[in-house]
């Protein structure tokens, strides 16, 4: 297999373009949409994921999202959101235990308690 190497990146007709370094850097290197309630062998239902290979539950509303591909660094940007249906939350993404292979993610509700949400959706940055 070759490689490409472009400087830009333009659509079929020619009327837009993206530097590649913007497709490279600004990309997600990972995102998952899972069910924070679920736990079978520690493990959560993930579904659908881009480079993630495994989500522990390692307490309520404490999971470690694990990468199939580590990040390049440990300074990455994380973002989330969760809901649920009987006690709507927020997801606390901090910055507690950044890893190159993984990151802990905290969910909880309105009133701040820790909160096993069915819907987590978590997306990664990283250069």
């Amino acid at each position: 297999m070759s490689n490409v190497k472009v400087t830009t990146i333009k659509n079929i007709d020619g009327t837009k373009e993206v530097p590649t370094e913007t497709v490279i850097a600004g990309s997600a290197k990972a995102w998952v949409n899972f069910d924070g309630t679920t736990n079978t062998g520690g493990l959560c239902t993930i579904r659908d994921d881009f480079n993630v290979s495994s989500i522990t539950d390692t307490t309520t509303g404490v999971f470690v999202i694990n990468f199939d591909t580590n990040m390049s660094s440990a300074n990455f940007a994380v973002s989330g959101a969760n809901f649920g249906s009987s006690n709507a939350g927020f997801l606390g993404c901090l910055t507690y235990e950044l890893a190159v292979d993984s990151v802990k993610v905290y969910s909880y509700t309105h009133a701040g308690a820790a909160f096993d949400s069915e819907g987590l959706f978590v997306v990664i940055h990283s250069n």
